[in-house]
């Protein structure tokens, strides 16, 4: 409906506005301030890619945030807050991005693939929800990020696989970012074999009680390795 319109600064959408559409206000290259109407349960696909909005705060209505729908808003620096009742994030839904910290919800149980990819500038990245399904390469390209708490990745045995698209054997030491230093886990039973193998750039390791087994390797040439929590209840 809007898409291209280059003029357009501020965009406050009242609250008995209930749907947009997909690509609604993409291309929006002047676009920097945005309400969302609170009765939204979603947002489409694309609605506001290529749109340098320099706060996006996602209201508690919306549940389903699609691909592409905040993607590359360029060099201006982003202030995140997602709402409490976000469910899923979608492909490359905030990448390209300038976001500093992203705090993921309880209530979350998916982000897909590249979702919060290539932000140069985050360096938090905190999820809450203990059951999460991840899509690959969810952090890929996000060259300063110092510290991430998820639970655990059930798609695949390495870290790396936040980090990249490959298909082939994930290698941490090539694809890891290498400003990480802090990693706490939450909701593991086990630390796979060479789970964070190859990671020397890592500090601080934070291991959630209830992990019973660590698997060989698996903290293999971490070899700047300061300080480690290990549960009570590793057997």
């Amino acid at each position: 409906a809007f898409t291209g319109c280059d003029n357009l600064r501020c965009l406050f959408l009242v609250d008995s506005i209930e749907r947009i559409e997909a690509y609604a206000f993409a291309g929006c290259q002047n676009l920097a301030n945005l309400t969302l109407s609170s009765r939204l349960k979603k947002i489409p696909h694309d609605c506001f890619y290529y749109s340098p909005i320099s706060e996006i705060i996602i209201p508690d209505s919306i549940e389903i945030i699609e691909d592409n729908a905040f993607k590359n808003g360029g060099s201006v620096s982003v202030n995140l807050q997602l709402g409490k009742n976000v469910k899923s994030i979608g492909v490359e839904a905030f990448s390209q991005r300038q976001i500093s910290e992203v705090i993921i919800p309880e209530k979350v149980e998916e982000i897909k693939a590249s979702a919060f990819s290539n932000n140069t500038s985050l360096k938090k990245f905190i999820c809450k929800g203990e059951n999460i399904s991840f899509g690959q390469n969810v952090l890929g390209g996000c060259s300063q990020l110092e510290e991430l708490t998820i639970p655990y990745i059930k798609e695949h045995n390495f870290l790396g696989y936040l980090f990249t698209a490959t298909t082939s054997t994930i290698d941490n030491s090539k694809v890891v970012s290498s400003s990480l230093k802090s990693v706490t886990l939450t909701n593991a039973n086990k630390i796979p074999e060479e789970m964070f193998s190859n990671c020397p750039q890592i500090t601080n390791y934070s291991l959630n009680e209830g992990i019973v087994s660590i698997g060989s390797k698996a903290f293999y040439n971490d070899y700047v390795m300061q300080s480690i929590t290990i549960p009570s209840t590793v057997i």
